[in-house]
């Protein structure tokens, strides 16, 4: 996976990152759905939220980059996880809320 991105560059590399981001979007529906049972695998696959993920990460990861690494690992990855299960959360208590309606 390309950590910066470098679109423009040529449409072959245009497409790379394109599936490289699908591709961790993808792996992202799959942990959602195995760690929030409530959410649909349809719903997952119609939002963007997977791919929202995936750019917030690799933000984080430009950031730690550009820093120089200075962050601990372990931080960066705690971290990650909080974003990761508060936005899951929040949709599994909403999905949650919606069919007790």
């Amino acid at each position: 996976m390309q950590l910066f991105e470098v679109l423009g560059v040529s449409p072959r590399v245009d497409e790379e990152y394109r599936e490289s981001i699908k591709t961790l979007a993808g792996w992202i529906k799959i942990i959602f759905c195995s760690l929030f049972p409530s959410l649909e695998p349809e719903w997952l696959e119609t939002t963007i939220i997977p791919t929202s993920i995936s750019g917030a990460m690799i933000a984080n990861a430009h950031q730690w980059v550009l820093d120089g690494f200075q962050t601990p690992v372990d931080d960066i990855v705690s971290q990650s996880m909080e974003m990761f299960m508060a936005i899951g959360n929040h949709y599994q208590n909403l999905h949650q809320h919606r069919s007790e309606k």
